[in-house]
This record gives C-alpha cells, structure tokens and sequence, in this order.
C-alpha cells in the first residue's frame, strides 16, 4: 500500500511532469490546483477539498471521489468512468462533455452547474440534487435515476432512454408521461 501524498508532494510532482496514477490523496485540500490534462485514473481522492480546481481533461477514470468537494471546479472534457462519486458534491461545476458513465454518484449534489453534452450512462444517481442545472443534450439512458431532482434544470436534448425514473422530478415545463415532448428522449 503506498503511502498517503500531501499538497506539496502532490504540487512537486505535477511540476516535474510524475505520474499520480493510482496515488492516496484523501482528505487533502487540493483546492485550485491544476490537474489539466493529468492522469488521476485509480487514485484515492476520498473526502479531499478540490474545489476551483482545473480537472479539464483530465482523466479520473476507475477513482475513488467519495464525499469529495469539487464546487466551482473545471471538469470540461474530463473522464470519470467507473469513479466513485457518492456523497459528493459538485456545485458550479463546468463539465461540458465530460464522461461520468458508468460512475456512482449516489446522494451527490449537482446543483448550479453546466453538464451539456455530459454522458451519465449507466450511473447512478438515486436520490442526487441536480436542480438549477443545466443538462442540455446529456446522455442519462440506463441511468438510475429514482428520486433524482432536477428540478428547475434544462434537460432539453436530454437522452432518458431506459433509465429508471422511479419518482424523478422534473422541471416544471417538461413531463415524464408526455410521449409529445419533443426535447426529451425518454
């Protein structure tokens, strides 16, 4: 088991171009740091501070973001497949394109933030805030998304097909028993 890095370690080694693939970084304030384009796939990320980081691009496959805090951050174009996202929160977040299939994102807060053209596919996201969002042509289909709210969000374009619906809210101008509605694929 390797041994757990600090801010410092973690700043030396961007710097001189290191990898931290697969690196423990839980419960660290890693706020406003600049991952551009960084490796972060498999690493330990549980609880940490990343808010008003740069994650554009950077690839967070297979990680573990439990109850991590990445509120005003860029994910713009990240890849965060497979990660575990559970209790997080995401607030103002701009991740624009960015892959969160396949990713567990149970009881995470997503509110305030741009997620268009986002892929969600196969995540769960049971009983998530994702009000006051915008999620337009975002690919939810198999999602699990019982309980989600998103309400006040923009999901025009938003692709719901085969995605548990169980109780979801939905905005105000959109309905999920309107076979009519142009805007969402259900």
């Amino acid at each position: 088991m390797k041994d757990k890095l600090t801010r410092i370690d973690v700043e030396i080694t961007l710097a001189s171009g290191g990898s931290l693939v697969g690196e423990s970084m839980s419960e660290l304030d890693l706020s406003g740091v600049d991952f551009q384009k960084t490796s972060l796939r498999g690493c330990d990320l549980r609880y940490s501070n990343m808010s008003h980081a740069n994650l554009e691009e950077t690839d967070l496959s297979e990680a573990n973001l439990g109850g991590v805090n990445l509120s005003e951050s860029n994910l713009a174009g990240a890849v965060l497949r497979k990660a575990d996202l559970r209790w997080s929160i995401l607030l103002g977040v701009t991740a624009v394109g960015a892959d969160f299939s396949d990713t567990g994102l149970l009881e995470s807060r997503l509110s305030f933030s741009n997620f268009t053209k986002a892929n969600f596919s196969r995540s769960d996201l049971r009983r998530s805030d994702l009000s006051d969002a915008i999620f337009v042509s975002t690919n939810f289909s198999e999602a699990n998304m019982a309980r989600v709210d998103l309400r006040h969000s923009e999901i025009s374009g938003a692709d719901f097909k085969d995605a548990n619906m169980y109780e979801l809210k939905l905005p105000d101008n959109s309905s999920s028993s309107s076979p009519d509605n142009d805007d969402i694929d259900y």
